[in-house]
C-alpha cells in the first residue's frame, strides 16, 4: 500500500493548513539497547541489539470549524541491520459534529481491559518480532465515525486495506525458524483486503460496557510450511462477535474480554479471558498504590500457535505506582500455562529522570518450556531492554 495510501492522506490534509490553525509539534529520539540470553537456538542470531527511533508528532485544531487532526511518522534504525523502517503511524483529519464525530486517515488505536491479553484489540496490524504482547502497532487506514448518546458511543469503522504481519528473518531473536517466504488469504477476493467494524462503548451504573462485531481479515495469520523449506503465512477471513467489561469499585476492578470466533479456514472458537485487580492505595503510609492483578484465560482456537499459549493460562501480577512527579510505575507478572506448568515472567519499569529525559526498562524470561508449548521456539530468547527517550 501502503505507503501511497498514507501519503495521499497527508496530501489531503494541506488545504485546511490556514492560518485560523492552531499548530502544536514534538520531536523525540529513543535508544534503546537489548541484552538476550547469550546461548540462542540459531548459532547466526546476536545476543545484543541497538536500536533508535526518530518521531515527529504534529497536531492542529481549528475551534472554528470543528476540524483537528494528527501527523505521526516514526523513522527506525538497528545497528545490526542498518536503517530498516519508515512508517507512519497517525496520519489523520478530523471533523466533529454536535453528536458526532468522523476520522479519516491512518491511525492507531487501543480496545481492552485485560493487562495479560489484549483479545478484543483487533483493528491494526501487531509487531512480535518486538514483543509478544502485542503492545507494539502499525497505523491502520481507516474511516471512523462516532455517535454519542448520553451513556456511550456507538461506532463505524471501515478498513479499506490490510497490512502483512512483519515477522523478521531467522537471524533474530523472537523469530521464526524459518522466513516467511509468502501471503495467501482464505475467504476474501484476491484483489479486495478490506475489513469493517461496527461497535458500541459506553457506560452503565458502575460498568463499562464495550460489544463489537468484524467481518474482515484476521490481523494474526496461521503460518505453514511450504515446499521451499519456508513459511506462509495464511491469513483468514474472520467474522468475530466480542465484548468488553469492566466493573469499578473503590477497591476493585473487575475485568473481562471474551470472543467468539468464525474463520473461515479452522472453524467456530471462542476464547476470554476474566479477572480482578485488587488496590492498596497509600501503602506503608507512603503515596505509593500497590495493586494485585489476577485473570483466567481459555482460548479454543488452534490454527495460530500463540492462540495455545492461552488455551488454558492463569496470569498474577502486581502493579506499583510511586504517584510521583515523574510518573514512576512497575507491574510484573508471571502467566503460566495450566496444562505443562510452562511460565513466562515480565516486568516493566518507566521513570522520567529530567523534563527531557525518561528511562525505561524491560525484562523477559521463559522458564520450563517444553516442546509442547507455544513459545517453546522462544525459550532461549530471555532479555532484558533498557530504553532512553529524549524529548527535544
Amino acid at each position: 500500500m501502503r505507503l501511497k495510501a498514507m501519503l495521499a492522506v497527508v496530501l489531503s490534509c494541506i488545504p485546511y493548513a490556514k492560518a485560523e490553525m492552531e499548530w502544536q509539534s514534538s520531536t523525540s529520539i529513543d535508544l534503546s539497547t537489548r541484552q538476550y540470553n547469550g546461548s540462542p537456538m540459531r548459532a547466526s542470531q546476536l545476543d545484543r541489539e541497538f536500536d533508535a527511533k526518530l518521531m515527529w508528532e504534529l497536531d492542529f485544531e481549528n475551534p472554528k470549524t470543528g476540524l483537528s487532526g494528527g501527523f505521526k511518522p516514526v523513522l527506525s534504525a538497528s545497528k545490526n541491520e542498518g536503517v530498516r523502517t519508515f512508517d507512519i503511524q497517525e496520519a489523520y483529519i478530523t471533523r466533529s459534529f454536535s453528536q458526532g464525530q468522523l476520522n479519516v486517515g491512518v491511525n492507531t488505536v487501543f480496545w481492552g481491559v485485560a493487562e495479560s491479553r489484549h483479545l478484543v484489540d483487533i483493528v491494526n496490524q501487531k509487531q512480535p518480532t518486538r514483543n509478544l504482547d502485542n503492545e507494539s502497532k502499525l497505523g491502520e487506514l481507516l474511516l471512523h465515525y462516532q455517535h454519542f448518546t448520553d451513556n456511550g458511543h456507538w461506532f463505524a469503522m471501515s478498513l479499506p486495506y490490510f497490512r502483512e504481519r512483519d515477522f523478521g528473518l531467522p537471524d533474530d531473536r523472537l523469530s521464526l525458524p524459518l522466513a516467511v517466504t509468502d501471503e495467501q488469504f482464505v475467504g476474501r477476493d484476491a484483489n479486495y483486503r478490506g475489513s469493517y467494524l461496527l461497535g458500541y462503548r459506553g457506560v452503565l451504573g458502575d460498568w463499562d460496557v464495550g460489544a463489537y462485531y468484524f467481518d474482515g481479515i484476521d490481523r494474526e495469520p496461521v503460518i505453514r510450511p511450504n515446499d521451499n523449506q519456508k513459511f506462509d503465512a495464511i491469513y483468514r477471513r474472520l467474522q468475530q462477535t466480542a465484548l468488553d467489561l469492566q466493573w469499578t469499585s473503590e477497591y476493585l476492578l473487575g475485568k473481562v474480554e471474551a470472543v467468539h470466533r468464525q474463520h473461515q479456514m479452522g472453524g467456530k472458537s471462542w476464547a476470554y479471558v476474566v479477572g480482578a485487580e485488587y488496590y492498596f492505595y497509600g501503602i506503608a503510609n507512603s503515596n505509593k498504590d500497590l495493586s494485585l492483578l489476577m485473570e483466567l484465560h481459555r482460548d479454543t482456537e488452534e490454527q495460530v500457535n500463540l492462540n495455545r499459549l492461552y488455551q488454558d493460562a492463569t496470569f498474577i501480577g502486581m502493579r506499583l505506582v510511586w504517584n510521583d512527579v515523574d510518573d514512576t510505575s512497575m507491574i510484573t507478572g508471571i502467566l503460566i500455562d495450566n496444562d505443562t506448568g510452562a511460565h513466562t515472567i515480565k516486568t516493566e519499569f518507566s521513570t522520567r529522570l529530567s523534563s527531557h529525559l525518561s528511562l525505561a526498562l524491560e525484562a523477559n524470561l521463559f522458564l520450563e518450556q517444553t516442546q509442547r508449548d507455544a513459545t517453546y521456539g522462544f525459550k532461549d530468547d530471555d532479555f532484558i531492554e533498557l530504553r532512553l527517550t529524549y524529548y527535544l
